[in-house]
């Protein structure tokens, strides 16, 4: 890989980690690190962890920082952002009732996506 392309890889990391911390007050601890890896080591073929550890240099904190790491913060962040009435609200059908300016949800008869319509005054 590129070194440009691993260091754009580096940014967005740490960018979702941010995010992580800014919008959902979390932090990645060594724990959520240590089972990640754990979890990995269970997960992959044995050559295969073996490989990935020999290219990142037998470190295992090397390990721990790129392999382990943004598995975790995109873990949590999916698991943030999907529990995320804020965001999910709108778009859950069931969620309806409690959006005062969203009334119900149309489907379609044909093959478009659904659309939710405004209550007047909105």
């Amino acid at each position: 890989m590129p070194g440009a392309q691993a260091q754009q890889l580096v940014q967005a990391d740490a960018h979702k980690e941010a995010v992580l911390k800014r919008v959902y007050g979390l932090e990645v601890t060594s724990a959520l690190i240590k089972a990640e890896v754990q979890r990995l080591q269970a997960a992959l073929a044995p050559q295969t962890f073996a490989e990935i550890q020999r290219a990142l240099g037998n470190d295992p904190e090397r390990f721990a920082r790129s392999m382990a790491r943004p598995l975790v913060v995109e873990r949590l962040l999916h698991k943030c952002f999907d529990g995320d009435d804020k965001i999910q609200a709108p778009l859950n059908p069931t969620t309806a009732p409690r959006m005062p300016c969203l009334r119900r949800l149309k489907i379609p008869a044909q093959s478009q996506p659904p659309t939710w319509t405004k209550s007047p005054g909105c």
